[in-house]
């Protein structure tokens, strides 16, 4: 039997992946902290075929390093399904991510932008009372613009992060 989450969990895991959203796209590494769990469950396989666990401050500090010369706007929409476990919930959200490469850290020269749209999988777990991101499953369905601003940025993060973790 299929266990749904109750509307006050479903309500509380909007607002954590709300929170990362912005955290992103305000470049407010704090308020990234806040919202996501010890470790991240990362599952790049639509794009990249590969899928790791890393440490939430690992994954901070690469996001804060591949934003230097990048915006975005994360747009969330309608949740197809919801799905929930003894220990966490999954949610999965349709989604737009508009960004902008820019040449330097300025933003003034554009060098390349693109919109991804499609759905994302999030996972979350109840910590300490409250529901955190625990990763991300993205499935781009169609990129308007430079697919690599995306597909790029999606392999310099997860090579990144893997190094990082060879590196420990």
């Amino acid at each position: 039997m299929k266990i749904y989450p109750t509307l006050e969990e479903t309500l509380d895991c909007q607002d954590a992946f709300f929170e990362w959203c912005v955290a992103h796209d305000t470049k407010d590494w704090d308020r990234l902290r806040k919202c996501v769990a010890p470790t991240l469950r990362m599952d790049y396989g639509d794009v990249k075929n590969d899928a790791f666990e890393v440490p939430s401050e690992q994954y901070v500090q690469t996001a804060d390093v591949n934003h230097l010369v990048v915006t975005t706007q994360h747009l969330i929409g309608g949740v197809a399904k919801w799905e929930k476990t003894a220990d966490e919930v999954k949610a999965t959200f349709q989604i737009r991510v508009a960004k902008v490469k820019w040449r330097d850290q300025k933003c003034v020269d554009e060098v390349a932008h693109a919109n991804a749209h499609g759905v994302c999988t999030v996972p979350f777990r109840h910590l300490d009372g409250v529901w955190k991101v625990a990763g991300l499953k993205p499935h781009i369905v169609w990129v308007l613009g430079d697919p690599h601003v995306f597909f790029g940025d999606v392999e310099d993060m997860s090579d990144g992060l893997r190094n990082g973790e060879e590196n420990k």
